[in-house]
């Protein structure tokens, strides 16, 4: 009976423990979350915003950007000459469309109402074929007038040669003499040339006699500024008359070409200043 007795003690106070376990596991569960109302919770300290970067703006959509500068267009020198260049235009009655059918050798018209000198201008493949041959391509005993056969179309020569038969019959370059009057030089100190693309101003500078044998006054371009002078030199202490025309070394001549029929058989050469006038559009 007493080891009875004990071993009921004993279980008794095992229960009692395990309940006392169990109400402390409840007591803790229940508690809240704050467990001092009255006191704050503490805070974690805010951290500043980050500092807005400035957008620089674009070159194509900022508020703040510059239109481009746009460049210019070069305004169009006006012609000088465009009043002489319109009445000379219609005055001319000639189509080189036309008269290419012909004979595609036409390379220009000259013009020098004064001396009745109204011809086409044929280029040829060398200096003799048109001495005898028409403008029709066809045999003739006056010719034609004609280039120096090193005549470039786009006029770039800076002397640009022109030859044609004096038959003192008044025909091509027949009445070239004229211009061995001083009076008539003085009158009629300029003339035309035709193109097919522009017109130009032939102004008399010089009326030159040389012999046949001379070709100075014939060279279409010079080979150094030398021969340039030399040319230059000759025409103002050899011709035979000279005009108010004062030739540069930058201008461009035109000379034209054909006998005297004297006894020496001297050829004429009248050189002049060539200005143009205008282009076609």
């Amino acid at each position: 009976m007493h080891l009875g007795r004990r071993l009921g003690f004993l279980l008794l106070t095992i229960t009692a423990l395990l309940i006392l376990s169990a109400c402390g596991s409840a007591q803790r569960n229940s508690q809240p979350l704050v467990k001092n109302p009255t006191q704050s919770t503490p805070t974690s300290t805010p951290t500043s915003a980050p500092t807005p970067i400035p957008v620089t703006p674009s070159a194509t959509f900022g508020a703040s950007t510059t239109p481009p500068t746009s460049t210019p267009k070069p305004t169009a020198t006006p012609n000088p000459y465009a009043a002489e260049f319109a009445k000379v235009s219609r005055a001319f009655k000639q189509d080189f469309t036309d008269l290419q059918t012909i004979n595609p050798d036409i390379k220009g018209w000259i013009e020098i109402e004064a001396a009745g000198i109204n011809h086409p201008v044929l280029l040829g493949p060398d200096n003799e074929y048109y001495l005898t041959i028409g403008f029709e391509k066809k045999e003739a005993k006056m010719g034609s007038i004609y280039f120096d056969m090193r005549f470039k179309p786009d006029m770039t020569d800076q002397n640009v040669v022109i030859y044609g038969h004096n038959f003192d019959n008044g025909r091509m370059f027949s009445n070239l003499v004229r211009f061995r009057n001083k009076r008539f030089l003085a009158d009629h100190p300029e003339f035309y040339l035709h193109t097919p693309t522009a017109i130009y101003r032939a102004q008399i500078a010089a009326v030159m006699i040389v012999k046949p044998d001379d070709p100075t006054l014939l060279v279409p371009n010079f080979e150094t500024n030398a021969d340039l002078k030399e040319y230059l030199t000759k025409l103002n202490t050899k011709a035979e008359f000279r005009t108010k025309i004062e030739l540069k070394e930058s201008d461009r001549f035109l000379s034209l070409y054909t006998c005297t029929n004297n006894a020496k058989d001297d050829r004429i050469v009248i050189i002049s200043k060539i200005i143009e006038i205008g282009r076609y559009q």
